[in-house]
């Protein structure tokens, strides 16, 4: 699911949500091992550098990992550079647990992946959001959510789900009705 190819979010599990493993600096460090090989620390940015099985070096920006509030606070002012907007390349991969979603405004996200059930639909269109901002070139996004299957019959997992799904496309399409652009020319 995780194609380091693609600029993505990667929201992990709440702890105490059935898909955790019970172990957030595991899920990132697992995540970021499924990305290549670790080889350190940018000290500029706090980003965990990857090299990619295609040889390519991932930048990776950590918003788990809360043990050290200076290099969290470098990896965030790193994120919100202003000088850093229009630069594709800044970042490759977030790794979340409960930022990036609600006015977090990265346009390059191509990918939103959210690993663990959402109990709110507003969290899952703001999840969704992230990958949904226009960026040159960026010509698709995609929102995946891997949740563990529930032990329910099959038909009503595909109902429940085709009813999100209904949910989160009629929120999507409310939110551009309800909040148009407009443009002001003046006559001349």
């Amino acid at each position: 699911m995780l194609n380091p190819v693609l600029k993505t979010i990667v929201h992990i599990p709440n702890v105490n949500a059935r898909e955790s493993l019970k172990d957030k600096e595991r899920e990132v460090n697992e995540i970021m091992h499924g990305l290549g090989e670790w080889k350190g620390v940018d000290p500029a940015t706090g980003f965990h550098l990857v090299q990619a099985h295609d040889g390519r070096t991932l930048k990776v920006a950590d918003l788990v990992d809360d043990s050290d509030p200076a290099r969290r606070t470098r990896v965030l002012t790193a994120l919100k550079d202003p000088a850093q907007k229009d630069n594709r390349d800044h970042v490759d991969v977030i790794i979340a647990l409960g930022m990036a979603k609600e006015g977090f405004d990265w346009i390059w996200c191509e990918h939103a992946l959210t690993i663990g059930y959402r109990s709110s639909l507003t969290e899952i269109v703001q999840i969704i959001g992230r990958a949904t901002r226009d960026a040159e070139g960026k010509e698709r996004s995609r929102f995946t959510n891997l949740i563990a299957e529930p032990a329910a019959e099959q038909a009503a997992v595909a109902e429940a789900v085709n009813d999100m799904i209904k949910a989160i496309s009629a929120s999507l399409l409310m939110e551009q009705v309800l909040a148009p652009r407009y443009g002001v020319h003046p006559q001349g």
